[in-house]
């Protein structure tokens, strides 16, 4: 199980790499479960299945809980950089 987490760079990078920006984000690995943790945790919705769509499809990244995958949709959208406006 992964989890989702965003953090100052402040916070993470001391000091901060030229190539972040001023959040970084991304995923950590969380604890793991033996079978039957993961099981109950599948089939009472604490974990889905996180997928990534490409130009190539869609593929399958892992496990997480679902307010983190909610929680990474709602970071990228948030950072995606508007199409320039027509000349």
């Amino acid at each position: 199980m992964r989890r989702f987490s965003v953090v100052a760079c402040a916070e993470a990078c001391d000091p901060s790499p030229f190539w972040h920006g001023p959040v970084p984000a991304g995923w950590d690995h969380g604890e793991e479960r033996d079978v039957s943790q993961f099981v109950d945790a599948v089939l009472h919705g604490r974990l889905v299945p996180r997928t990534a769509t490409t130009a190539m499809g869609t593929r399958y990244e892992g496990w997480a809980a679902p307010e983190d995958v909610k929680a990474a949709d709602e970071y990228a959208a948030s950072t995606q950089v508007p199409p320039p406006a027509p000349a």
